[in-house]
């Protein structure tokens, strides 16, 4: 009786009845002491590597930290690649450009060259730069805009992000008188980029900071991709930061950040056409 009923109660709760077992069966206690141990060591819950259902229920799923890194290398690559290519490309020519102005060369003309072929060179570098880096990555399973190609939403946004670059860098070329001071401004310029993307510290609902960031480029690319990936699902904002709405996975919003970012293209192609009109003899705009 008295072992039958030691090993009905495998849990270590059941230890206190066990000085109504008779003492006429002395020899059973050892074995209903080992059945007792087997039990309790069965139902005791063993250290695992694997999370249980409880806590599985309780604690929110990992932040997808590695598509914010992959997409902020992608957005500084572009933004590096274009404005490379451009820095010194008017700089250089600025003797024969002032010579072929004195003749009647058109600023506009001259400029519109530049970005035609330089921006063709930069959207396609980062065409390539995009279908390498995400080569043997999940894309994500629909776009903003266009729903059904992701792929095609990332290359058109890094695309525009490298050609904006290159209309900045043409602005740089037209400002200083020669080639050494483009590559110290460029780091500058590309360091600054980096800082104001969004994706190294939050920067949404800092009054200022938010602001001056719209001036950069790398703000706009960055919150292009970011709604393309639904960046504010797989990577939520740390507790106390609001919601980057730029990054909404949406196509309203993912249109808002190409007018933007294509108006800043549009301004640095003009600043650069004013800086290259004030140069040389005054001749045909």
């Amino acid at each position: 009786m008295s072992s039958r009923s030691a090993g009905s109660c495998p849990f270590s709760a059941c230890a206190p009845n066990a000085p109504a077992v008779s003492a006429a069966a002395p020899a059973s206690a050892p074995g209903s002491a080992k059945a007792s141990a087997r039990g309790s060591a069965k139902a005791s819950p063993q250290p695992s590597g694997h999370p249980t259902a409880a806590t599985n229920a309780t604690t929110p799923p990992p932040a997808n930290d590695a598509a914010s890194s992959l997409l902020l290398i992608l957005v500084i690559c572009a933004c590096f690649a274009g404005a490379f290519n451009a820095v010194r490309e008017l700089v250089k020519e600025r003797a024969i450009y002032s010579r072929e102005r004195a003749a009647g060369l058109s600023t506009a003309s001259y400029l519109g060259s530049k970005l035609a072929v330089l921006g063709f060179i930069s959207g396609v570098q980062a065409a390539i730069m995009v279908l390498i880096g995400l080569a043997t990555r999940k894309l994500p399973p629909n776009g903003s805009f266009l729903h059904a190609f992701p792929l095609v939403e990332l290359i058109i946004a890094l695309a525009l992000l490298a050609v904006v670059s290159m209309a900045l860098g043409l602005f740089i070329s037209a400002s200083v008188n020669t080639s050494e001071k483009t590559m110290p401004i460029l780091m500058v310029v590309v360091v600054v980029e980096v800082v104001l993307t969004g994706g190294v510290f939050a920067i949404a609902g800092k009054v200022g900071l938010e602001q001056v960031a719209w001036l950069s480029p790398s703000r706009w690319g960055y919150a292009l991709t970011a709604s393309t990936s639904n960046l504010n699902k797989i990577f939520p904002p740390a507790p106390g930061n609001p919601i980057d709405h730029l990054w909404d996975h949406t196509g309203h919003q993912w249109l808002m950040n190409m007018i933007a970012l294509a108006a800043l293209g549009l301004i640095f192609a003009m600043l650069a056409w004013w800086r290259l009109v004030r140069q040389g003899p005054a001749r045909r705009g």
